[in-house]
This record gives C-alpha cells, structure tokens and sequence, in this order.
C-alpha cells in the first residue's frame, strides 16, 4: 500500500501558526504611549477627561437638556398662545347704522376742528398785525424820543451860547441901547418858541410809551384768547368724542322744556351774567329786564332793578330779601310778571 505525503503548504503553515503564537504584540507598550500621547496618564478610569466613554455620556446629557429645552419652549409656547385666545376680547360687531352714525360724527367733529383752527389762524394774524403797529409806534417813538433829545441839547448849546454872549455884551457891547433891546426881544421869543416845542414832545413821549405798553398789554390780552381758544377747541374736541347720547337728548329735551315753561309764564329767556347776577327778560313790554343779585356769602337776595320799564318792585325786593335765592327770586320773578301783565 502506498503511503500518501503531506503537502508542503499544511507544514508551512504549522511554522506560522507557531511563529503567531511565539510573536510579541506589545499592546501594554503601545497602550502605554497612548495614554501618554493624548494625556490620559495619572487618571483613574473614572475621571478620564477624554474617554469616548465619557465624552459619550456628556454629549448625550447635552442632546437630552436640549431636548427638555426644545419641548419646555413648546408648551410655553402653546400655553402663550393659548391664553391670548381665551383673554381676547370679542369681536366688536359694528353695524352699517352706527358706522354711518360714526362718519357724521367724525365729519362734524372735522368740521368744528377746522373752523376752530381758522380761528386760531383770524387770532394768530391779529396778533402778528398787532405786533407790527406795536413794533412801528415803538419805532416812531423812539425817533421822536431821539429828535426830544437832540432838542434838549440844542438848548442847552444854545442856553451855553446866550451865556457867552451875555458875558461878552457885559463886558463891551457893540449894540445901541434900542438894538441891545431888540435882538433880547427876538432872543427872547425864539427862546419861548423851543421851550414850547421841547415842552410838547416832551409831554408826547409819556403818550406814546402809554400807547405802546397799552398796544403790548392787547398782545398779551390776545395771546391769552388765543390759548384760551385752543384749550376750548381741545376740550369741545374730546367732549364732542366722550359725549353720551342718552345725556345729550334728556339735556335738550330739559331744555325745551325749561324753555316751554318760562314762555307759559311770560318770560323769554333767563341768564346767568355771574355767580352773583341773573338776568330774566320778560316777553311784554319788550326790553324789560329784571337784574337780581345775589350775596353770594349768605346765598340770599341782596337786591334787584328792572329796566325797559316803569314799575315799582321795591317792596317786593324787601320782601324777598333774606330769604333763600331759589324762593326770593321766584317771588321777585312772579309778583314782577303780574304787574307788568297790570299794565
């Protein structure tokens, strides 16, 4: 029987199996100088500052707060959004009607802001013309303050030159008696003529100073309407905005009635000129105006007059007087109707 020999190649590979087996890797050597190489030597496995392992955890508790992050950010988000829906108002629903009624409203109060503007603009050119004739009287009177001063000193050069004249005549004069006389008599009159003329300016310089402060004083005056003005079109401007309608009506209703009332009784209109004077003008005789006034300390009658008319109330004053005002004028009122209706 013939024995079969092994192939060359299965010894060869017992020879590198046995040398595998026999090799040095060195894996502590290499372990060691990459430890040393990247810094990790003299840590304990659990303080490594560049483990993977480490590095793994961190960055997976930084995706996990973010992802806490992101979801908290949602619901703040959704709860936001949330309770602006439940806390919005409703919708205003504006009808065509009161839409219409706005337009008219907004219209009217355009109007009246208009014409108060023109007014303030009337205001603003009074005040600009009344500061330009304050300005040229101011002009004009300082030139003829300058001219009375100029005045002054021709006087006074000229009392200066009738000084030396008289003081070189006192010594040696070259005049006769008679033309000594004459030329003092004309001296004389010319001297009265500018005492005269530098008496009037002077006496027009106090005038045209009174002229000026009185022409500033109507410039403050104006001023003062015009502010006076532009507060009354601001407060008819948001009186005209808050305005209640409902108020509105029951005033106008109170007032046709109140005028309704006093027309039965004869009596047209009724004024309050102050808080101490009231006005009543009756309808017959035409013009007859009971005054009454009022002490406004002890809110009593302290006295009336009529006027347009004839007719003795003095009784009827004394009778109300030290009452109270509402009864002292209804019965200086009443009683003054009856004798004028006697007439």
């Amino acid at each position: 029987m013939q024995r079969l020999s092994k192939p060359d190649y299965l010894a060869e590979m017992r020879q590198e199996i046995e040398r595998f087996k026999t090799e040095k890797l060195n894996l502590d050597e290499s372990q060691e100088e990459y430890k040393t190489k990247v810094g990790l030597s003299g840590h304990t496995r659990s303080n490594l500052p560049f483990h993977p392992k480490a590095l793994e955890n961190e960055l997976k508790d930084i995706k996990e707060h973010f992802a806490n992050l992101s979801k908290n950010y949602m619901e703040a988000v959704a709860k936001k959004n949330f309770l602006q829906y439940m806390l919005q108002e409703p919708p205003l629903e504006i009808s065509e009607g009161e839409q219409n009624q706005a337009s008219v409203e907004e219209k009217a109060l355009e109007e009246e802001m208009n014409r108060y503007i023109l007014l303030v603009e009337e205001l603003e050119q009074q005040i600009s013309l009344q500061a330009q004739s304050v300005e040229q009287s101011r002009a004009t009177a300082l030139k003829i303050a300058d001219k009375a001063t100029n005045d002054l000193d021709q006087i006074d050069h000229m009392e200066q030159e009738i000084a030396r004249i008289e003081e070189k005549v006192s010594n040696q004069s070259p005049y006769t008696v008679e033309e000594a006389k004459a030329f003092l008599n004309q001296q004389t009159d010319e001297m009265a003529n500018i005492n005269r003329v530098s008496y009037e300016k002077k006496i027009r310089i106090p005038d045209l100073k009174w002229r000026v402060e009185d022409l500033e004083a109507d410039i403050k005056q104006l001023e003062a309407d015009l502010e006076k003005k532009n507060a009354e079109a601001e407060e008819a401007i948001i009186n005209k905005r808050n305005r209640d309608k409902e108020v509105e009506e029951s005033y106008y209703h109170f007032l046709d009635a109140t005028d309704l009332c006093n027309r039965l009784f004869g009596v047209e209109t009724i004024k309050f000129e102050s808080d101490s004077l009231v006005s009543i003008h009756y309808m017959k005789p035409k013009n007859s105006v009971l005054h009454v006034e009022i002490d406004t300390v002890s809110n009593q009658i302290h006295d009336a007059k009529i006027s347009g008319t004839v007719v003795p109330i003095q009784d009827i004053v004394e009778m109300a007087k030290g009452r109270s005002v509402n009864e002292g004028i209804r019965i200086i009122a009443l009683e003054t109707l009856a004798r004028l209706k006697r007439l």
